[in-house]
């Protein structure tokens, strides 16, 4: 089946040259996403005379062996038709993201050629479940660090350029929550990537 959805927000860019060789550049974003029209094919199903109307009538009457499975199952298609129902925010969206990052580089003297940058991401709170009945749960805010070093030089007839990147410098877990079952208890959860440090070279003819 298909769910549908409903966005709006705001997102900000802004970079700045300082001078020459310093530059800066910063994004801050504030969605806003509902769910709409949701399980169509799933709510038309259920509202044949042969289907839901059926089950019910099953349920109700204690004769019937399996009667409690019913009841219960109907509970459970329940619980889904209103977690899925229109106007519900949708699981998975931040309150904010925002990023800032500043890159410097030497244009003159015997150090020419060299760069040097970092940066921060920002993450706000994730919604990880909206249960009808029950407080939405929220993942933690996170942030990760980001650094590089690079240097870029022309020799004879051919670019050269080297860089340095280190992601989540500070090493940062950020573990949270990410999805609860039914009963409320968590099931998912997740870290950030670990420090990472890659190196690149490239060589322009």
């Amino acid at each position: 089946d298909t769910v549908d959805s409903e966005g709006k927000g705001y997102e900000v860019d802004v970079t700045a040259n300082v001078t020459r060789g310093w530059s800066i550049s910063a994004n801050f974003s504030v969605p806003e996403s509902i769910l709409s029209g949701a399980l169509p094919r799933y709510r038309a199903y259920l509202a044949r005379p042969e289907n839901r109307a059926a089950w019910e009538a099953y349920a109700a009457n204690p004769a019937n062996s399996a009667a409690a499975q019913v009841r219960s199952t109907l509970a459970e298609i329940d619980l889904v038709l209103a977690r899925q129902s229109d106007g519900m925010p949708r699981v998975n969206q931040t309150d904010y993201s925002a990023n800032l990052f500043t890159r410097y580089r030497v244009a003159t003297g015997a150090l020419r050629g060299l760069s040097f940058g970092a940066g921060v991401k920002a993450v706000g709170r994730r919604l990880a479940a909206a249960r009808p009945g029950f407080s939405k749960e929220y993942t933690d805010a996170y942030s990760t660090t980001s650094a590089l070093l690079g240097y870029s030089r022309r020799w004879q007839k051919v670019n050269v350029g080297f860089q340095l990147n280190v992601s989540n410098v500070l090493d940062q877990e950020n573990f949270s929550y990410t999805g609860y079952l039914e009963s409320g208890i968590p099931q998912l959860y997740r870290i950030s990537n670990p420090r990472a440090v890659s190196f690149s070279a490239t060589f322009k003819f």
